[in-house]
């Protein structure tokens, strides 16, 4: 398993958190996470809303909600579906990912790429390395 992470914004004072519509997802959640003090949750991709609506651990109803509540409406449901049903490897821009510490520990996120790593994923794409920056 590949160790990339990615963010999710949680709203201001990790409200989200505390959404009963959420609390199936959160508690969901397999490997290690983190709350960050921006609001945000540090969680592997393959625990990301996105990967979850691929696998179909989740409905694309909750990913909507939360692309709503976030403000990400360049990331609703259409688009989302359009890049899963037009993905190309041959056109796929890199992923790419940054360090981030937390606390004592280092974690390669994800700047730009959290729908095409999680198709990537989903389609069990070999090397996947490669596509990562």
């Amino acid at each position: 398993m590949i160790e990339i992470y990615c963010l999710h914004y949680l709203l201001p004072g990790n409200s989200l958190l505390n959404d009963p519509l959420f609390s199936d997802y959160f508690a969901g959640i397999k490997e290690s996470s983190y709350i960050l003090p921006s609001n945000h949750m540090c969680l592997h991709i393959s625990d990301s809303i996105h990967y979850k609506v691929l696998m179909g651990e989740v409905s694309f109803e909750l990913y909507n909600r939360y692309v709503g509540l976030t403000g990400q409406r360049e990331h609703n449901e259409n688009t989302f579906k359009h890049l899963i049903n037009n993905f190309d490897f041959e056109l796929l821009e890199p992923i790419e990912t940054y360090n981030l510490k937390i606390g004592t520990l280092y974690k390669k996120v994800i700047s730009d790429g959290c729908h095409r790593l999680s198709i990537l994923m989903n389609k069990k794409c070999k090397n996947i390395d490669r596509y990562i920056t």
